[in-house]
């Protein structure tokens, strides 16, 4: 009776796409927000990937797509519970999502292939004390790389990093034993790793590619390359590192040369931004009023450059101080 309820409150009305400031807010002048879709009701957009002109989402049980040509959304497959979705990917054709089974103690996940005709198990975590809750994922060369926090006996027992081959998934690999609460992953264009570390003083964590491959790595092993504490990881085309902060309230890009933090987007009050992936100068994520329990889709779509200088900045480089770099506007991300 319980899950006929939460089922029937996530049935929210879906409005076409608008363009919309606000309750996201861009930092700046140079970045547009529209929003493409949304929900009311007792909903909680969860996961998300881009599959050529349709962008694929989870709600509770529901997996719903939007298409960005015509502007039309619809409900793509349904899993079973209602609890949320994570990890939404597509490898050789299939499109993957994780989904939790139960809360605590529990914290069992599910790893399952989906499409319109139904959904497969594809890799299930037990209620006992081997018993794990996916965080986050993304694919790189083929493989799953997730992030899960594993239970025993319902104590979390600190983040793992896992890859799997879904061609024979009843064996994931694991890369890292990070330990704490878990965070959000991403890879460059080298196939360098880039973790969220959740645990004070580590930030985010760069794994070279060489070693990820090996695996067996501990959080020794990787480079700090912001001292902040971020949720949800991605790269912008131009390959500076966007972040979300842990509050879900800040989106921000990074240059890893440089050091210098570009803030692209906030939200205020109870709204908080969730998955996002990136495509060229796009943006799309997903956010949550949790005061109202309505959720949105959006798309920020930057300038065509993230380098825009301000005066000062085009001056020193023309005094030949250029190697003191251009000056942006200051990110209230955070600073390494």
């Amino acid at each position: 009776m319980k899950s006929q309820w939460l089922a029937a409150l996530c049935v929210g009305v879906m409005s076409l796409a608008s363009v919309h400031a606000a309750p996201i807010l861009s930092a700046g002048s140079d970045t547009s927000i529209t929003k493409l879709t949304s929900s009311s009701g007792y909903t909680t957009f969860g996961g998300l990937m881009k599959d050529g002109d349709t962008l694929y989402f989870g709600n509770f049980r529901t997996i719903r797509s939007y298409n960005l040509t015509t502007g039309t959304n619809g409900v793509y497959a349904s899993i079973p519970g209602n609890n949320d979705t994570k990890g939404l990917a597509k490898v050789d054709g299939n499109i993957y999502i994780a989904y939790d089974t139960g809360g605590f103690p529990t914290y069992a996940s599910v790893l399952s292939a989906v499409s319109p005709t139904g959904y497969s198990e594809v890799l299930k975590s037990s209620s006992g004390v081997d018993s794990y809750s996916i965080y986050d994922a993304v694919v790189y060369g083929g493989y799953y790389y997730f992030t899960v926090n594993p239970g025993v006996n319902g104590d979390l027992q600190g983040t793992k990093i896992y890859r799997l081959d879904l061609n024979d998934p009843s064996d994931p690999f694991m890369v890292a034993d990070i330990g704490g609460s878990s965070g959000g992953l991403a890879f460059d264009g080298d196939g360098n790793l880039y973790y969220a570390s959740q645990n004070s003083g580590e930030g985010i964590l760069r794994f070279d590619a060489a070693d990820v491959l090996a695996g067996g790595l501990s959080v020794a092993d990787g480079v700090t390359v912001a001292d902040v504490t971020a949720s949800n990881l991605g790269f912008l085309s131009d390959g500076e590192l966007l972040a979300e902060t842990i509050d879900g309230q800040t989106l921000a890009s990074y240059d890893l040369a440089t050091g210098i933090w570009n803030d692209i987007a906030s939200t205020t009050g109870y709204e908080y931004m969730g998955k996002f992936v990136v495509d060229g100068n796009d943006i799309y994520l997903t956010s949550t009023d949790y005061l109202t329990y309505s959720s949105s889709l959006y798309m920020l779509t930057l300038p065509s450059s993230s380098f825009v200088p301000e005066p000062s900045g085009i001056l020193m480089a023309l005094s030949g101080l250029a190697l003191l770099g251009f000056y942006r506007r200051p990110s209230r991300f955070g600073r390494s």
